[in-house]
């Protein structure tokens, strides 16, 4: 029985960003823009990422990329676990000033006359 290389079941973060991006935009361009690179690197960073696991994440066709099923069934995959890396970091940060307690700015009108009322429940 062979094992499995753990670094093949654990991309880097920046590969997965990059797949992640090019993705949702179906455009490295794009992709590359909402993460500060350039076209080409966000290409190399899915070509890495595919070689690493050995399959095709997207089709080329012409200028254009798709999906593959694979790719599509990875991207809902990657797609949660970022979003719950992401939500576990600002909950992190949240903690940083006060233990989950935040800071609200309103008018005052607005406060005493509609939020105070309200504030017990809420909490």
């Amino acid at each position: 029985m062979s094992f499995m290389n753990p670094r093949r079941l654990t991309p880097s973060m920046s590969l997965l960003l990059a797949f992640d991006a090019a993705a949702r935009h179906l455009n490295y361009t794009r992709a590359g823009a909402e993460l500060s690179l350039t076209q080409s690197a966000v290409s190399r960073h899915v070509q890495a990422l595919e070689s690493l696991l050995e399959v095709p994440l997207f089709r080329r066709e012409g200028r254009n990329i798709v999906l593959t099923d694979i790719g599509r069934m990875y991207q809902s995959e990657v797609s949660a676990a970022l979003q719950r890396l992401r939500n576990a970091s600002l909950q992190a940060i949240s903690y940083r000033s006060g233990g989950g307690s935040f800071h609200l700015a309103v008018l005052p009108t607005f406060g005493a006359k509609w939020l105070m009322p309200r504030l017990g429940r809420f909490y």
